[in-house]
């Protein structure tokens, strides 16, 4: 949506149904193309398509992460640039997601979204060298890490965690660039 505020074309990709048409409610639905597609499977009709994707709070929630970044490569043109923010994978033994960082694969559903939505999403840990090599196997150049700080707005807004949220990085920017 904000992309489109600012004239952007967008298409937007969910795997559930439901959060599609949640989306469908939101403002500038009507310059928007949605639809439901299972992202770590290819899209044949886009492929070399876009020369930007931006993925807001997603590849820690998909299963086959592999193929997510074999899609996202393959709709991207070369010196396409692919944004993802996602929980800072560090933060999964401080928020007890798993006990140890090392466990990559382990899993947890997130209870408060499944109440708020509905919709049942499970999260997937993984190193972060996991997922940077995953990218720089499909030919993928890191432009950027980012670890965001919480505003003054998000700590009010925090409730409990407070100093929590204000320490340590809870989500993280990364930002490739596709060089092959």
């Amino acid at each position: 949506r904000k992309l489109a505020s600012h004239g952007a074309t967008v298409t937007a990709v969910d795997v559930s149904s439901k959060l599609i048409e949640i989306a469908k409610q939101k403002p500038y639905a009507d310059v928007i193309d949605y639809f439901v597609a299972d992202l770590s499977k290819p899209l044949d009709g886009f492929v070399d398509n876009f020369n930007l994707v931006v993925s807001n709070m997603v590849i820690m929630d998909v299963y086959d992460y592999q193929g997510f970044v074999a899609t996202i490569s393959s709709v991207l043109l070369k010196g396409g640039r692919a944004v993802l923010s996602m929980h800072n994978p560090y933060n999964s033994v401080r928020h007890e997601r798993v006990a140890n960082y090392f466990d990559s694969g382990k899993t947890k559903v997130y209870e408060g979204f499944k109440q708020a939505t509905g919709v049942s999403v499970t999260y997937h840990h993984r190193t972060l060298e996991e997922y940077i090599a995953a990218f720089r196997d499909r030919g993928f150049y890191l432009r950027s890490l980012s670890d965001l700080r919480p505003t003054e707005e998000m700590m009010a807004d925090s409730n409990s965690q407070g100093e929590y949220i204000y320490n340590f990085p809870l989500i993280m920017v990364l930002e490739f660039e596709k060089v092959t």
